[in-house]
C-alpha cells in the first residue's frame, strides 16, 4: 500500500491548509508501521469513502487527506 496526495474541493474553505493539495508531499500526513495515513499533527485519520480509500484527518478543522493506493 502507498499514501498518495488527495486532490478535492473540500480543501478550497479552509484557508489555513496548504493550496497546493500536496499534504502527503508536503509532510502534513504519513504512512504508518501498517501503511495507514496519519496526521502530522494529531494521528489517526478517518476512512470517509466507502469505495476509494479516502482518509481524513479526524480533527474537525485539520482537513488535510490522503489516498491508499
Amino acid at each position: 500500500m502507498t499514501v498518495i496526495d488527495l486532490s478535492d474541493d473540500r480543501r478550497d474553505n479552509k484557508p489555513w491548509l496548504p493550496v497546493d493539495d500536496r499534504d502527503v508531499t508536503n509532510g502534513l500526513v504519513f504512512a504508518d508501521d501498517q501503511g495507514r495515513p496519519r496526521c502530522r499533527d494529531h494521528g489517526a485519520m478517518n476512512r470517509v469513502d466507502q469505495i476509494r480509500k479516502l482518509y481524513r484527518c479526524s480533527e474537525f478543522r485539520c482537513g488535510v487527506g490522503a489516498e491508499v493506493v
